[in-house]
């Protein structure tokens, strides 16, 4: 396969179809000490975790003690902003955007071994993604697992660009960047690679197109497949996704019952669905599966995923319409996409909270923050919570880290191959600029 870099798109800098509901006496394919990959996250985007190898009937992590300082990610000038990290085995990436009156661009940092030896920061590369100022990206390992990749807006152009940093090479391109007139695609909603990408890597891609319309398309080489449109709503949609024995499952939010978004041009409303989707072989939109769907009271304002060890997932999320927001939601599902809990209210921030999820083999750690609403002393703090089958909303979060300074603006988790360990990482909102923080942390027991 032949892979091109786009000219002008990275600089170097110093420093629909038809689907069907699945029968629901359908049974679950886990293989035994399978490994999954999860979606990662920009704005509204899944968080991403490292894969959930490890832990699945180990002890359980009941505490966590911080590793050293709470350290600095050096940046190039301008603000740092929305980090997603990216869990590739042995070594993490931290993918950032920095803002200056030039634009936007999209650089990372790498931690080669954070897992052991002493805690410090990221080396930060010079090479960088010059991004459309007015979209978010979207973070995941590539489809080899060696570095990440991401989708992107591009800066003047109405198309979206699959690509990783460093190296700098052009993955895909979705949409036309040269189209006259100008046919927007959207912004990024989810980047996925795909486990069946066979000789040719392959990923999944959603994005949201005006009017709040989320399609979802395959990726294979450099090819791009005919987009199937599964969401719609009044107002911004959400998705995540997972790769289980099953094949590709996505989780994402809309407003209308599935597979009836394409029937004409309108929405139901905000979007008060979770529905939770196969995709056909191959990734294909268009032949999606039903696995399972929550209809909920407030639209979905935040959706996180994390793999689980057994082919299965933890999907949070929560709801809002205006002040107080709803609780901090989870469900376990099976390689199916199938429940296997019922949906536990975790926590109740009181208003719409930062907060990311990260795989800790079939458990899941949750980190949030309490902004801009505090209920409990101290304000400034991370709260971590285990997630796994005794879960309640009464359970306690099994680690409070206060912090100092300003107000968190987003949240990445990421944790390590055997469960043990997970790395933090935020931007403050104090501004002129942004700074970019990343802590470890160590199960206690």
């Amino acid at each position: 396969m032949r892979r091109t870099t786009v000219p002008g798109f990275l600089l170097v800098v110093s420093l629909q179809g038809c689907g069907k509901v699945a029968d629901s006496t359908e049974g679950t394919a886990a293989a035994a000490g399978w490994t999954g990959t999860g979606g990662a996250g920009g704005v509204g985007g899944a968080s991403t975790g490292g894969a959930p190898s490890g832990g699945a009937a180990g002890a359980p992590c009941d505490g966590l003690t911080r590793v050293g300082d709470v350290i600095e990610v050096l940046k190039p000038s301008g603000d740092g902003l929305n980090p997603a990290l990216v869990a590739l085995g042995a070594s993490v990436e931290v993918v950032f955007e920095t803002t200056s009156p030039s634009g936007k661009t999209i650089v990372k940092g790498d931690w080669l071994s954070p897992w052991s030896g002493a805690w410090s920061p990221p080396l930060v590369g010079a090479a960088a993604i010059f991004a459309d100022v007015n979209d978010p990206f979207v973070a995941a390992a590539n489809a080899k697992k060696s570095t990440s990749a991401v989708l992107h807006g591009v800066a003047g152009a109405p198309c979206l660009r699959l690509a990783t940093i460093d190296p700098q090479d052009t993955l895909a391109t979705i949409g036309s960047c040269t189209s006259s007139p100008p046919v927007d695609v959207g912004a990024p909603r989810l980047l996925l690679a795909r486990s069946d990408s066979g000789p040719e890597d392959a990923y999944v891609v959603a994005y949201e197109s005006g009017g709040h319309q989320l399609s979802f398309a395959s990726v294979s080489g450099a090819k791009v497949g005919a987009p199937g449109w599964l969401g719609c709503a009044t107002s911004p949609l959400l998705a995540a996704g997972w790769s289980s024995p099953s094949g590709t499952l996505v989780a994402f939010s809309t407003s209308r019952p599935f597979q009836t978004c394409g029937l004409d041009a309108w929405a139901d409303g905000p979007p008060t669905r979770l529905q939770i989707a196969r995709l056909g072989d191959g990734a294909d939109p268009s032949s999606a599966e039903l696995r399972h769907e929550l209809t909920l009271a407030e639209p979905i304002v935040a959706l996180r995923l994390a793999p689980r060890a057994d082919g299965g997932a933890w999907v949070v999320f929560q709801t809002a319409l205006g002040i107080p927001a709803g609780p901090l939601r989870a469900l376990a599902v099976d390689a199916q996409g199938k429940p296997t809990s019922e949906l536990v209210d975790v926590v109740d921030p009181g208003d719409v909270a930062p907060f990311a999820l990260a795989p800790m083999g079939n458990r899941a750690l949750l980190v949030w923050y309490p902004f801009p609403v505090c209920k409990n002393e101290p304000c400034a703090a991370l709260r971590f919570h285990r997630l796994d089958d005794s879960t309640q909303s009464s359970t306690a979060p099994i680690h409070v880290e206060p912090l100092l300074g300003a107000p968190l603006g987003s949240l990445s988790l990421a944790s390590s191959p055997d469960a043990k360990s997970a790395i933090a990482a935020w931007h403050d909102l104090k501004g002129m600029p942004s700074q970019l923080f990343a802590a470890r942390f160590d199960c206690a027991n």
